[in-house]
């Protein structure tokens, strides 16, 4: 590993890390293996930035985003997928 002068730091490293696969993503390859069918709802919320956001006002513009998601991700899923995933 290489030293670096004094002060000086490395970028954050932003690539992929490894997760375990959780148990409903594992019940989905498993039912994808077998020819059966899988549901699936990507969800994404874009938010235009007018202004720099100071780190304090990060939690509630995080939290106004996830508040959004998780209302059409419910509005959108099926009485059967609910009980399964709620």
């Amino acid at each position: 590993m290489p030293r670096l002068p004094s002060g000086a730091h490395l970028p954050p490293n932003f690539g992929p890390i490894e997760l375990a696969a959780g148990d409903i993503l594992t019940e989905a390859q498993r039912r994808a293996q077998k020819q059966e069918l899988v549901g699936c709802i990507d969800t994404d919320r874009i938010m235009p930035i007018s202004k720099k956001i100071a780190a304090e006002e990060l939690t509630d513009v995080f939290s106004s985003m996830h508040a959004d998601v998780s209302a059409v991700f419910k509005a959108a899923i099926s009485d059967k997928a609910k009980r399964a995933w709620m």
